[in-house]
């Protein structure tokens, strides 16, 4: 047992950033949950730290994708923030058909871009760092819109995640991804109940 404790503490040491950045991730997808404000500043800081992490795994598009979620961050802060306290308050809702085909396209649209750039690097997983990263977007965008079917997105971005980050000896992100799937599961089934709530509210 202590040999064990040591080899994990010698890891965590290691691997320091990647924890930080692991203990952060999952704070920020409590919150999320809880659809709390102070989400977005853990979402900051953590996709800060992921940044240096992937881009030093070369992971590329995932790296670049961190900048976006910087961006993001922001927006959502003063979006969440802004609203509110406001009359027309930012809440919980479906997805309508033709947000959703705009949606898609915007992801053929990033998918295709990235994979273009990535062909021409030495990344060894050009075609599943270009999905992931384009499903990313369109499902962060579609959280700072409270849009409630991004948590399906998500499902599926975790499980291939999962996968990806176990192989690519990331296990700290694996075991990440591993909780975000859960969480996932739990966040769709939280965010229904609030938006039957006020839809039984508006009848």
């Amino acid at each position: 047992m202590q040999e064990f404790l040591s080899q994990a503490a010698e890891y965590v040491f290691k691997n320091h950033l990647e924890f930080i950045a692991t203990v952060l991730s999952l704070v920020y997808i409590i919150l999320s949950v809880k659809q709390k404000v102070s989400m977005w500043i853990f979402g900051f800081t953590s996709s800060a730290l992921n940044f240096y992490v992937f881009f030093d795994s070369d992971i590329f598009a995932s790296a670049s994708l961190q900048v976006y979620y910087l961006a993001v961050s922001v927006y959502g802060w003063f979006t969440w923030r802004t609203q509110k306290t406001s009359e027309n308050q930012l809440i919980v809702s479906r997805t309508s058909r033709p947000y959703a085909l705009k949606m898609s396209g915007i992801f053929g649209v990033i998918f295709f871009g990235y994979l273009f750039v990535l062909l021409q690097t030495k990344s060894e997983i050009p075609y599943s760092d270009s999905a992931l990263a384009a499903l990313s977007i369109v499902a962060t965008w579609m959280l700072a819109r409270k849009k409630i079917e991004h948590w399906i997105l998500w499902i599926f971005v975790n499980s291939y995640s999962v996968v990806l980050f176990w192989y690519l000896d990331l296990y700290f992100y694996s075991f990440l991804f591993v909780v975000f799937e859960i969480m996932a599961f739990v966040g769709y089934a939280e965010w229904r109940k609030d938006l039957q709530k006020k839809l039984s509210e508006t009848v």
